[in-house]
């Protein structure tokens, strides 16, 4: 498995598989001072960033079942 590289400092918090998946759809990731958490979405086999960020994991959720 190759590695996945996200934004500088920030570290993988959560990895999120859809239910009809195979593979995972989105990453969590959260910065140093972990008071910012960014949603990634998989696209093209490659994690994207998105517009979204909060200061709680469980915020970002709702834009994973859209």
């Amino acid at each position: 498995m190759a590695k996945i590289s996200f934004g500088k400092g920030e570290t993988l918090c959560l990895t999120y598989t859809a239910k009809n998946a195979n593979s995972p759809t989105h990453y969590i990731t959260v910065n140093p001072l972990r008071d910012t958490y960014f949603l990634y979405e998989v696209t093209g086999g490659k994690p994207v960033k998105t517009k979204h960020k909060a200061s709680s994991p469980t915020e970002l959720y709702k834009y994973m079942e859209e």
